[in-house]
């Protein structure tokens, strides 16, 4: 095989891994760690207080407009994790209402250019960690995309 070739699908494969310190969970599509962890696990929002819901798709957070996205963040966990962001820390779980966690916060997608990875701000889901981005920062650099399992 070519060493181009060879370097991009080591490249591809790098970037398609899971996070290899969860484990598989049986109840869905994406790895989670099964944990009881109290001090990590934080409350869903309460249902009364307007927030962003798989209905809405859209909704006015506190630091800006909230959309959500529902991918795979083994890429994402990784990058958090080469950061310094431990398992022990900052176990990877999906909250019972569908929002996906690293630690005691919610996973968001920003402008990193603002808001660099690890960032921490409210949302109407929670307080949020900055661990990712998208092309959705050319067109309103103030959104966020909350990281669920809807």
């Amino acid at each position: 095989m070519k060493p181009k070739i060879l370097i991009l699908l080591l490249l591809v494969a790098a970037f398609m891994l899971p996070d290899l310190s969860v484990q598989a969970s049986s109840n869905s599509s994406e790895s989670v760690i099964e944990i009881n962890y109290p001090d990590c696990n934080p409350d869903a929002p309460i249902p009364e207080k307007p927030h962003l819901t798989k209905n809405s798709g859209v909704f006015a957070g506190p630091s800006g407009t909230e959309k959500y996205y529902n991918l795979p963040m083994g890429r994402c966990i990784t990058e958090m994790r080469n950061m310094g962001y431990t398992v022990e820390e900052y176990p990877y779980y999906i909250r019972e209402d569908g929002a996906k966690m690293l630690g005691k916060y919610v996973m968001c997608a920003a402008d990193i250019s603002w808001r660099p990875k690890g960032t921490i701000l409210e949302t109407s889901l929670g307080m949020a960690i900055v661990v990712d981005t998208g092309s959705f920062r050319y067109s309103d650099s103030n959104m966020l995309d909350m990281c669920v399992d809807w």
